[in-house]
């Protein structure tokens, strides 16, 4: 049974409306609570998560900035830190100025020296040096606010009181751990306020201890910072440790620490303590951490009541770096997010009423509207099917969506005007109706071609369910895709979780490779951003594989009557597909030839992996990691590169202990699973020397 469009929309308009009001109406006499209470459940894990992603924020610049002082104390290019002891204060002070939550910046030896940047009470900054000679320490300031001078003067002190950083907590763990460290709360010795520290030891290429890079971050600073944090009116955030001690508390910069700690004068000034989560001096909190200690998932978004009033809560964990952990809660006051909801259900019914009348009367209205316009545009259609274009009738409506369509569909009209000057529609008409194909053939031609996988694409999607999986995929074809077409690229088919394109073809561009390069640096951080926002949602990441190499290759139309495909074939698409695979070796995401190497070198920063020859083939050939575009990469990890490919060269004349040395070196500062093959191969060699070495190696897997 067919019915005209107009009457359709009106029957539909009409029940839609009137199937709408009576579900609102019935929802708004039952009430809504389940409803609203599964949407304070998705603000309370929204607003955690948020609050979560900052404090990692928060956190984060502190292990990075003792990790570039340790590298400029390492490498004394960079400043010779541990010679010019002014230059690194001034690199200290530069540090707390990016870094407010800051509050000192430095570094000890171990003779006991220490060279210091802090931030004062004011915001103002200050120098402070300790030396220690055989018979005393001697402590000196350089202060920016000159009124500092009389609480922190500069002293000469006796070996026994004078201040000794090897002794501190931060100092000792770090040394003991030999790596980066965060410690636990405690007093600092320099303004008596507790914070805690993140440490890292300073090695020098014999591997001796140079020292101890270390910055300070307040526990009122970081109440503060919690205390910027949007959050309900009277909701409450509290940051806590393993050993349910609260840490931190939203405050403003004029409230008082008493509401972090149990201050008790003594002889000293005061003595703080920290409060415990399961402390009854809040009760609410208490109640929320009560409950989170006794659920078996304790993941999930939990309610409870107190005092009469009804609480949603949520605590996660955040990790820092070397296993130090925190929880975060957030409890939220039922009536926060209830209250708008009660008022707002008396609105909506009153509105729905008016709403539903005035809509059935629309309908009417706008039903007709629709139908003229479409009615005189499917006429058109019919006659346009065969590729009889005529001028037609002038079709208009208010509309915007049918408007749109009519312009659209009199510019695929103007279209088709302008093609049949070049295909006569009489052969378009033939094509059609007889279902023929173009013809097959291909040229010879140089092109840069580019696949990729996704590693360990199996174990992922054997967790997922086939409707997941092919979301996802959709999401990151999509991605990689447009990257792929915005820079002038082929994209020749999809193979499960891989993707064939090249460069050259059917345009011709001399800057193929460039192209193929860029794009699969932006492939790369696409698909890192994807792979990120996956991650938050607890799902796994997507790590993309890359090859791109360049030769000549036969390119155009193949296959058979039944089926054609544009494609590339040949050698050289082969050792293309190789080059993707062997990724997984080298623990990289994007291999290319020494051919395309060579066209690009000076338009991008390169690292040299290996000579290999891949599997079917015996003729070698050098392999390079693309990193970046020129001069844009990471200058420290850009030299550890440098010292990766020195390595490299004593590993291909057949000096196995230096390659070894070189390999150690960048194993040092970043764990490289590039330099962990070659290093292992060269002890493999010593225990076992090759009979013939010409520096390739041979895979005999793909």
């Amino acid at each position: 049974m067919k019915i005209k469009i107009r009457d359709a929309l009106i029957l539909i308009n009409t029940m839609l409306i009137v199937v709408t009001a009576a579900i609102i109406i019935t929802i708004n006499s039952t009430g809504t609570r389940a409803s609203v209470y599964s949407i304070s459940n998705n603000l309370v894990m929204e607003i955690l998560n948020s609050v979560v992603n900052k404090l990692q924020v928060y956190f984060h610049p502190a292990e990075k900035a003792v990790r570039d002082i340790g590298f400029h104390y390492w490498n004394r290019e960079a400043g010779n830190f541990e010679e010019n002891k002014d230059v690194a204060v001034d690199y200290f002070l530069e540090t707390l100025k990016a870094n407010e939550q800051f509050v000192m910046v430095y570094f000890a030896d171990t003779e006991g020296n220490l060279v210091m940047g802090r931030r004062m009470p004011d915001g103002s900054l200050s120098k402070r040096y300790i030396t220690r000679s055989p018979d005393a320490v001697t402590t000196r300031y350089v202060h920016e606010n000159k009124e500092y001078f009389p609480a922190y003067p500069n002293i000469v002190e006796s070996l026994e009181k004078g201040y000794d950083p090897r002794t501190r907590t931060w100092y000792k763990k770090a040394v003991e751990k030999k790596t980066l460290v965060w410690t636990d709360v405690y007093i600092f010795a320099t303004d008596k306020m507790p914070g805690f520290s993140c440490a890292l030891p300073v090695y020098r290429d014999d591997g001796s201890l140079m020292g101890v890079a270390c910055v300070d971050i307040g526990i009122r600073d970081l109440s503060i910072f919690l205390g910027k944090i949007n959050l309900t009116q009277n909701s409450d955030l509290f940051l806590f440790d393993a050993n349910e001690s609260i840490l931190a508390r939203p405050l403003k910069a004029d409230d008082s620490i008493n509401v972090l700690f149990d201050v008790r004068p003594n002889d000293f000034g005061a003595e703080y303590s920290l409060k415990k989560v399961s402390a009854d001096a809040d009760p609410v909190v208490a109640a929320a951490y009560s409950i989170y200690s006794s659920m078996q998932d304790s993941s999930s978004i939990f309610t409870f009541s107190r005092g009469g009033k009804k609480y949603f809560a949520k605590i996660s964990s955040i990790e820092l770096e070397k296993g130090m952990t925190l929880r975060i809660g957030m409890v939220v006051p039922d009536d926060d997010i209830m209250g708008i909801v009660y008022r707002n259900n008396k609105i909506v019914l009153a509105i729905s009423l008016f709403v539903i009348l005035l809509a059935v009367i629309i309908s009417i209205i706008v039903s007709a509207t629709i139908s003229r316009p479409m009615n005189a545009l499917s006429h058109e259609m019919n006659e346009i099917r065969t590729l009889e274009i005529a001028d037609g009738t002038n079709i208009d409506s208010n509309i915007v969506e049918i408007a749109g369509m009519v312009e659209s569909f009199q510019g695929m009209k103007k279209g088709l005007t302008n093609f049949k000057k070049y295909v006569p529609s009489d052969l378009v008409n033939i094509l059609i109706r007889n279902n023929q194909d173009a013809s097959i053939g291909g040229i010879k031609k140089e092109v840069t071609m580019f696949f990729s996988d996704i590693e360990n694409f199996t174990g992922i999607s054997e967790k997922l369910e086939p409707e997941e999986l092919l979301r996802r995929l959709y999401d990151y074809f999509t991605v990689m895709s447009d990257a792929i077409h915005e820079n002038s690229g082929t994209l020749d088919k999809y193979i499960g979780d891989s993707i064939m394109a090249f460069w050259g073809a059917p345009l011709d561009l001399e800057n193929h490779a460039y192209l193929a390069c860029r794009s699969a640096l932006i492939c790369r951080e696409l698909g890192a951003n994807l792979s990120s926002a996956w991650a938050r949602e607890g799902k796994d990441k997507f790590r993309t594989r890359m090859g791109i190499h360049t030769g000549e290759v036969v390119v155009g139309n193949m296959g058979s009557d039944d089926r054609i495909n544009y494609t590339v074939l040949g050698d050289n698409v082969n050792l293309a597909s190789r080059l993707e695979g062997i990724n997984k070796f080298y623990g990289t995401e994007i291999t290319v030839s020494e051919t395309t190497h060579a066209l690009v070198a000076d338009q991008f920063e390169f690292r040299m992996l290996d000579k290999i020859a891949v599997k079917g083939k015996t003729q070698p050939v050098t392999i390079y990691e693309l990193l970046s575009e020129k001069d844009r990469f990471d200058r420290n990890m850009l030299k550890l590169y440098r010292y990766y490919e020195a390595g490299l060269s004593h590993y291909f004349a057949g000096e196995w202990g230096k390659a070894i040395q070189y390999m150690e070196l960048v194993l040092k500062y970043v764990r490289d699973t590039a330099a962990l093959v070659i290093k292992a191969r060269a002890e493999d060699f010593i225990a076992n020397p090759p009979d013939h070495w010409n520096g390739v190696h041979s895979y005999k897997e793909k």
